[in-house]
Parts: C-alpha cells; sequence; structure tokens
C-alpha cells in the first residue's frame, strides 16, 4: 500500500532533479542569450561591418539561436514531465485522503465514476485520434490512386483503407461505451454532470457521436474518408474538453478530502503544499485559500 511517506520520497526525487535541470539549462542558456541580445542590441554599424554582421547573422548567431531552441525544448519537456509526476503523485495523496473516515460514501462513489469517466473519455480521444490519422492517411492514398492509375498504388490504397474501416470502428465502439457510460451516470447522480460542466456538453456530445459506429464503417470514396475526418475532429475537441473538466472534478475531490485529512494524517498538508505549485491554479486556490506559487513559466 503507498504511503505518505513513499509519495513523499518520490516527489522529493523528482522536484529535486527537475529543479538542478532546470538550473543546469538556466545557465547553458543565459550566455547564448546574451550573445543573441548584444548582436542585436547593435546600432548602426558602418558598411563593412554590415556585411560581416550579415555573414556573421547567418551562420555563428542562428547556430546559437538554434542552440536556444534545443534547450528550450528541452526545459519544456523537463517541465511537462515534472507536471506529469506532480499530478500522479497528488492523485495518489488525494485518493489515500479520499479513502478516510472525513470523505463520505457517497463522495467516494462520485470520485470513482469521475475517475472512470475520465478513463472513457481519454481511451475514445486517443482512438478518435488514431483513426482521424489513418482516415487522412487513406483518402491520401485515394488521391494517389485516382491520379495514377497504378496497380501497385491501388493495393495500397486498399489496404490503408481498410486499415481505417478498423481505426474508425474502434474509435466508433469507444465513442459507444463511453456513451453509454455518461447516460449510466446521469441516472444514477444527475447531479456529477452538473459538476463536471457537462450540462450542455453531454447533450451535444450525444447528438453528435449518435449512429457514429455503424456511419462509418464502410467507404467507398475518398469524400466518405473526408466527411469522416470533419466529424472525428469536432469529436475530438468535445472530448479534449470533457477530459479537462473530468481532471479539474478529480483534482477538486482530491484538493477537497486533503484539505479535511491533512489535520489527521502526519505529513499531509506539507506534501499537498509541495506539490501544489505544479498543478492546476485552482488546486491551490481550493486547498490554501489563495493563490499559487508562481508558475514555473513566471520563475523561468
Amino acid at each position: 500500500m503507498t504511503t505518505i511517506s513513499t509519495i513523499a520520497t518520490e516527489w522529493e526525487s523528482a522536484e529535486g532533479q527537475f529543479k538542478q535541470q532546470r538550473e543546469d539549462w538556466q545557465a547553458a542558456r543565459a550566455p547564448l542569450a546574451e550573445r543573441v541580445a548584444a548582436f542585436d542590441a547593435e546600432e548602426n554599424p558602418k558598411f563593412l561591418r554590415k556585411l560581416t554582421r550579415a555573414f556573421e547573422k547567418v551562420t555563428r548567431i542562428a547556430s546559437v539561436k538554434r542552440k536556444i531552441g534545443k534547450l528550450d525544448t528541452q526545459m519544456r519537456n523537463d517541465e511537462f514531465d515534472v507536471r506529469s509526476a506532480a499530478e500522479a503523485n497528488y492523485q495518489t495523496l488525494g485518493e489515500i485522503a479520499i479513502g478516510m473516515p472525513q470523505t463520505s460514501a457517497e463522495d467516494t462513489q462520485r470520485y470513482v465514476t469521475i475517475k472512470d469517466i475520465r478513463a472513457h473519455v481519454q481511451d475514445a480521444a486517443a482512438k478518435v485520434a488514431t483513426a482521424i490519422e489513418e482516415a487522412e492517411d487513406a483518402s491520401d492514398y485515394e488521391l494517389m490512386d485516382m491520379a495514377a492509375n497504378n496497380k501497385g498504388i491501388s493495393i495500397l490504397s486498399y489496404l490503408e483503407t481498410d486499415e481505417a474501416k478498423r481505426a474508425i470502428r474502434a474509435a466508433g465502439d469507444s465513442i459507444a461505451a463511453l456513451n453509454t457510460k455518461l447516460h449510466n451516470a446521469q441516472k444514477q447522480d444527475a447531479q456529477i454532470v452538473k459538476d463536471l460542466g457537462f450540462s450542455n456538453t453531454v447533450d451535444l456530445f450525444f447528438d453528435m457521436a449518435g449512429g457514429f459506429a455503424g456511419a462509418f464503417t464502410s467507404y467507398l470514396n475518398m469524400k466518405k474518408l473526408d466527411d469522416a475526418v470533419e466529424r472525428m475532429e469536432k469529436i475530438s475537441e468535445t472530448l479534449s474538453g470533457m477530459e479537462q473538466e473530468a481532471a479539474r472534478g478529480m483534482h477538486l475531490m482530491q484538493t477537497t478530502a486533503i484539505r479535511a485529512a491533512q489535520g489527521s494524517a502526519e505529513g499531509m498538508g506539507a506534501l499537498a503544499q509541495s506539490i501544489a505549485p505544479y498543478m492546476p491554479a485552482d488546486t491551490a486556490d481550493i486547498l490554501y485559500g489563495r493563490k499559487a506559487a508562481p508558475r514555473m513559466d513566471v520563475i523561468r
């Protein structure tokens, strides 16, 4: 069983590694940025200097900017990793708090339902994304097949279309399962849809997804593939919003439970405070009744 001390150890390691790595990247970046800034600040160079400056710009300065770009990308990747680690550790901490006596059975069940919905939304979103990619590839091959009149391309086009069918069928099945999950959640707990901000989204989603599993599983031409992509892109946007709301709902319940339990669970409050700045801002607002610590993009 995961304990608060185990989470604390894991988080201390992840945060410490991130902070050290960020310092290293910033130390490497600073002189490069200063060099570019000094070059850009040079004013009214004479004619010969303009020539050497132009050469320097397309060679040395361009190279320096590429190095800065690579460092910035690495820092963004590191930030994404530490945020992911923060969410995972905070969720585990929150679920420990939710399992304590301060949380009612009703709220515990509601959390389980929201977590399950989020997992279904993520599955559907991943399968829709794959289906969009496969359908776009199949549409491209269909176009080449029409233009080239080549047997080899025709075979490839057929295979790509078949892959698109399977991917779209899988996406449709996942959406149908999500539809069922949402309907059941509404029946069992009408308030949960309101709490998640799904009141309008759910009806829209039902309309968009209705019949999807069977409507686009047979394609004869490129236009139908393109139509399928357009419809799936709209569904993908809706799923993205639903995932964000489900995540927000989970964070809210985790934070509420942590706040209620931190007086009786040693180390929980301090650990939550160390993780919260890496979480969405409203997490710290609820936990402390004030704004979160400065975000990393501000610190940087």
